[in-house]
């Protein structure tokens, strides 16, 4: 049985989100058909979405450099889980996710949360530090 608290903690931050979010969507790119003429699909997945900068005294200049934003994403009708592979459309800008949660203290799978953070702009598929 859910613990009562987790489910308020979830629907919580959801609301925070489709409150003071933005439209933002997951961008997957998939291939398909035989190997010497593959064919290359890209599909945007909207969603809801809260950006944050990270705090100077969180950049290690390692796993989290200058730029980089934190992505706070709503799972809620959204029928894909996130991953690295994706990029996440932030204001109409394509970038890179670096690295990802999911599960844990925002969400686990079918729950209303997901944590995505590290994103970088992308500029023609190479990383833009700004």
């Amino acid at each position: 049985m859910p613990d009562p608290l987790y489910s308020r903690l979830q629907q919580t931050a959801a609301r925070l989100i489709a409150k003071f979010g933005q439209a933002g969507a997951i961008r997957r790119t998939t291939t398909s058909g035989p190997a010497y003429d593959p064919e290359t699909v890209t599909t945007d997945h909207a969603c809801q979405l809260a950006v944050m900068q990270y705090t100077d005294d969180k950049i290690d200049g390692t796993l989290i450099m200058r730029g980089d934003k934190l992505v706070y994403l709503s799972t809620a009708g959204l029928s894909i889980e996130p991953s690295t592979a994706d990029k996440v459309v932030i204001g109409g800008e394509e970038h890179a996710v670096v690295t990802g949660r999911s599960g844990g203290f925002l969400g686990s799978a079918g729950a209303a949360m997901t944590l995505v953070h590290g994103c970088i702009p992308m500029l023609n598929d190479m990383r833009l530090e700004i």
